[in-house]
């Protein structure tokens, strides 16, 4: 009987083990297909992550346009067409310039005029030049003594860590006809004189109020690393032929490494963070 129960006892003893190793097998197992499925799982994951990244990171190019003030033919009215329409909004080279929907000649309209307080400081403002010294026209008698300054932002389209390759200003000039008056505009871009941009001013004769959209491209060279700049229009002569501009517009294309905002770093660490304690988590649950 001592023998029996001995050797039941030693039976119950070798089985038990064998189930306790069985089930060390089992988790053992389970804990490894487990960890090499969530490694596959995180690696995958942290690798797209990785890869939205990096897209980020890269070279790219981006074109954006910003307008300043409204397009109301200077607070008179509103156009049937977009005066935009045709003319190149950004990409063109320095000196290059394209004309909107109502050409060289433009849209007639009323006057006077005079801005509202919510206009871009320098749109619907009838100027004289700043040597003003005669009237020659209507809008002389209804104008303040230029030039007309625009501080022009453009940052909120460059992105982070990107370098501007083209910059291409619009205007909308109203009654520019220095053909007709022979008193020559003048335009500068951050106090330096810009033939090609002055050219294009005096190109119009529009002989009365009138209003034309035109584009062209400066060089983003002279515009310092703030994205920003200042224009100044102003007449020379006697200053008597008043002129005004409805809105103004930019169109940029930049390129170079964007950079990733602060904001996706800390996803990125928050996501493998959360990974890697869930993982510890599994582990210790497997292992009970």
């Amino acid at each position: 009987m001592v023998r029996k129960a001995s050797f039941n006892g030693y039976s119950w003893r070798a089985r038990s083990q064998k189930r306790l190793e069985g089930s060390i097998r089992g988790k053992e197992l389970q804990l490894a297909i487990f960890e090499s499925g969530f490694i596959k799982s995180c690696s995958r994951i942290c690798l797209i992550i990785f890869l939205m990244l990096f897209s980020l990171i890269v070279k790219n190019a981006t074109a954006g346009v910003i307008v300043y003030g409204d397009k109301d033919i200077l607070g008179t009215g509103t156009y049937t067409v977009d005066p935009t329409t045709n003319a190149v909004l950004s990409g063109l080279l320095p000196g290059v310039s394209s004309l909107g929907y109502y050409g060289i000649s433009g849209l007639t309209h009323g006057f006077p005029f005079s801005p509202s307080t919510s206009d871009f400081p320098g749109t619907d403002q009838i100027f004289v030049g700043s040597n003003h010294t005669a009237n020659r026209d209507g809008y002389a008698s209804y104008a303040i003594r230029g030039p007309l300054i625009a501080y022009l932002d453009f940052s909120s389209i460059v992105p982070v860590g990107q370098t501007v390759t083209t910059l291409t200003l619009g205007i909308g000039f109203d009654d520019f006809q220095q053909p007709f008056f022979h008193q020559p505009f003048v335009l500068k871009i951050n106090g330096l004189l810009d033939n090609a941009l002055t050219n294009l001013a005096n190109s119009f004769d529009q002989t009365g109020p009138r209003v034309s959209f035109a584009t062209i491209g400066i060089d983003p060279t002279i515009l310092g690393e703030n994205n920003q700049f200042v224009l100044t229009i102003d007449q020379t002569g006697d200053g008597g032929d008043g002129w005004a501009v409805d809105f103004f517009t930019i169109g940029v294309t930049s390129s170079g490494n964007i950079v990733p905002e602060p904001s996706s770093f800390a996803i990125f660490l928050t996501s493998a963070g959360v990974l890697f304690r869930w993982r510890k988590y599994r582990q210790k649950s497997l292992s009970v």
